[in-house]
């Protein structure tokens, strides 16, 4: 999950982008404008009068549609490969994106290839390409003709791997369904997310409802909270959750609402970012793994095949790219299902949980099942 709190960057991605390929005099434009929008939007929470708050949110209307009007100036449409150089505790990683820009400036992002590299070279964004061309056999070559160079700079012992006395293909796919199941909003698509914003006074965590809203004694409108984190205050002097009645059922709200909880769990809560980004690093560095394993599979067909593009290599090709397209929908799809079951149970932190294991789960099963798949297919059109 990605989150800049001055609501500048629609995700990292696109805030890497800006920084070293937009116009110097949009990027301070958005900045500007950024803070243009929260002033007023504070203006319009705080305001008591109604033609005041008509004035604030056609304000903050106006800088919204610059901001967007910004983003299709300076992020023009196409596909683009980049390459940045990253650091993690202390580890050094090249990693190497596919993404597009569509018509209105919004970034799609595709996995690439994580390397790690000896030493720290922040560089930035580098290797600029648009209108990448899609699948080919110069692709395959291009791959196999790479491969020695990434499994060098990866760190990667592929004979430990193969070791392991199970099926590798599966060991991988089970690595690669989780490394992307990590890498996914356990909430997205659902009716709930986490609410930074409200991160303040006693609470420390707060999950709410996108679509509804409640307003505050002081007029102030916002997200209607589904369930919160509290630490010691007022009557509740420990650390407890918070369950919103009327959103859950009786029996939930009078089991959960001012529970108490431990500390580790506490914790956990309030440092819920740093919980989320070391998630995601985690299944950053189990995609990179899978990536190279994948790049090694790739070449030992070629070998096999006489160093040249036969029957084996296009099996083995076609397996992997059904092993990618089944990681990816299966945990889009097995987190949707669990974000559903979740919710049927606690809405909220069900939700949250259920989206979480769904989609590591989906993403095993998906990269187990895509990968037969497309072997089976390529199997079938070369008989």
């Amino acid at each position: 999950m990605y989150y800049d709190p001055t609501g500048r960057w629609r995700d990292e991605i696109e805030e890497q982008f800006a920084s070293m390929f937009w116009n110097k005099d949009d990027y301070d434009e958005m900045v500007k404008l950024v803070n243009n929008f929260e002033y007023y939007n504070q203006m319009y929470l705080d305001s008591t009068n109604t033609q005041d708050k008509i004035s604030y949110y056609e304000a903050m209307n106006r800088a919204k549609r610059k901001k967007d009007e910004l983003r299709k100036s300076n992020n023009k449409q196409g596909e683009y490969n980049y390459s940045i150089e990253n650091e993690i505790d202390g580890l050094y990683f090249n990693e190497a994106y596919r993404f597009e820009i569509n018509a209105s400036g919004e970034f799609i992002n595709y996995f690439g290839q994580t390397n790690t590299v000896s030493s720290k070279n922040f560089v930035g964004m580098q290797n600029i390409n648009r209108n990448v061309p899609s699948g080919s056999n110069n692709n395959i070559n291009n791959t196999i003709h790479n491969t020695n160079s990434t499994l060098s700079g990866s760190n990667i012992n592929m004979n430990s791997i193969n070791s392991s006395g199970l099926n590798i293909d599966i060991n991988i796919d089970i690595l690669k369904g989780t490394g992307i199941g990590l890498l996914r909003n356990p909430l997205a698509g659902t009716n709930y997310f986490v609410n930074n914003s409200a991160v303040y006074g006693s609470t420390v965590f707060e999950i709410a409802n996108r679509f509804d809203y409640i307003t505050l004694k002081n007029g102030a409108i916002r997200n209607r909270p589904i369930f919160r984190v509290d630490s010691p205050h007022a009557r509740y002097n420990y650390n407890h959750i918070n369950v919103e009645k009327g959103q859950v059922s009786s029996r939930l709200f009078k089991d959960y609402n001012h529970k108490r909880i431990s500390k580790n769990t506490f914790n956990v809560a309030k440092n819920y970012k740093t919980v989320a980004k070391t998630a995601k690093y985690a299944g950053r560095g189990l995609v990179a793994v899978s990536v190279a394993y994948d790049a090694y599979d790739i070449y030992g067909a070629y070998m096999n095949d006489g160093k040249t593009i036969g029957k084996e290599t296009i099996v083995t090709t076609s397996g992997v790219a059904g092993s990618w397209g089944g990681s990816i929908a299966g945990a889009k799809a097995g987190g949707t299902g669990g974000a559903l079951i979740g919710t049927m149970i606690f809405p909220g932190p069900g939700t949250m949980i259920g989206g979480f294991i769904g989609g590591i789960g989906g993403g095993i099963a998906g990269g187990i099942a895509g990968r037969k798949a497309g072997e089976g297919i390529a199997e079938a059109m070369l008989k």
